[in-house]
């Protein structure tokens, strides 16, 4: 586990990191700048930023695959269902409640597809 933190939280992570590491099974490593690569992050309040290197831990190259194929479906899942909702005959056809159904649907996979490439870009770089 790498850390980067304020001098505050940087005294309490190197005061802790031997118990940090047993309860986490893990090295903590206190850093001035998160380290190059595929890596897990989580930000704490204050500004502390923990990072999990990936590298040797998941298949970073098959992880990139399958979140590029996910995130290629569902674009194109959404850009149909733009589509029927940009139709103007269904959604005068449609029951109110079906269109409201689809338009939710939609929002929500707008959502899904924002979060998928922040993690390809985060993992992969692009």
């Amino acid at each position: 586990i790498v850390v980067t933190s304020q001098p505050d939280a940087r005294r309490v992570f190197d005061a802790e990191s031997e118990l940090i590491g047993r309860l986490t099974r893990c090295t903590v490593v206190l850093r001035d700048a998160v380290p190059p690569g595929a890596a897990a992050h989580a930000v704490l309040a204050g500004g502390t930023d923990i990072a999990v290197p990936l590298e040797g831990l998941i298949d970073v190259d098959r992880e990139c695959t399958r979140l590029r194929t996910e995130l290629e479906q569902l674009e194109k899942q959404l850009a149909a269902l733009t589509q029927r909702l940009g139709n103007e005959g269904f959604v005068a056809r449609a029951p109110a409640s079906v269109v409201e159904g689809e338009r939710r649907k939609q929002a929500e996979w707008s959502a899904r597809r924002e979060q998928l490439a922040d993690k390809v870009r985060a993992l992969c770089g692009r």
